[in-house]
């Protein structure tokens, strides 16, 4: 066995036998946050994207709270869940849930349930609100810009709240960890 294959079963044998997954969601909510800001540069005022940043922000604090409630817990598990089985459930469930509600419109056009085509534009986080360039270039009396600022604002909307759905999952189980 290669080096490197070395490292992958170890990896995998890990992720496998931890009692805790290894996420770490304020990460995840940092890259959105840097994502939703040159979204909305991009934008040039066409279309706003405040009201998401702010949402988006409360979620990455509600992550540090979900990562540092996360960590004690993982601290107390040390390599078994004994004991602890419940919370680590709980906490488990919590960051596959947010995963699963994210990651739609993290990385992918056509959402949960259609097929997405890869390409370029997936090259680019949130690429349901990379069109925002196009918008920017557009006259703003046009069709074309009224049809795609719709469209826009739909699909702004399913990022706002997929933001505001994981903060809620966070904050339920900051509750439930974080009292032991």
């Amino acid at each position: 066995m290669h080096m490197a294959e070395k490292a992958q079963t170890l990896v995998l044998l890990r992720l496998c036998t931890l009692p805790m997954l290894p996420y770490r969601i304020e990460a995840l909510a940092d890259w959105m946050l840097d994502a939703l800001g040159e979204l909305e540069g991009r934008a040039k005022g066409t279309l706003s994207l405040e009201g998401i940043i702010e949402k988006a922000t409360r979620f990455k604090e509600r992550a540090a709270e979900l990562d540092q409630a996360t960590g004690k817990l993982s601290a107390r598990c040390g390599k078994s869940a004994r004991g602890h089985e419940d919370e680590v459930k709980a906490a488990n469930g919590c960051m596959m849930r947010i995963s699963r509600t994210l990651n739609p419109v993290n990385y992918t056009l056509r959402g949960r349930y259609d097929q997405d085509y890869y390409g370029a534009e997936y090259v680019r986080p949130i690429p349901i609100l990379q069109p925002v360039s196009e918008l920017a270039a557009l006259n703003p009396d046009s069709t074309e810009f009224k049809v795609l600022k719709t469209k826009l604002v739909r699909t702004r909307n399913a990022v706002s709240d997929a933001i505001q759905d994981a903060t809620w999952i966070s904050e339920l189980t900051i509750d439930g960890i974080a009292k032991t």
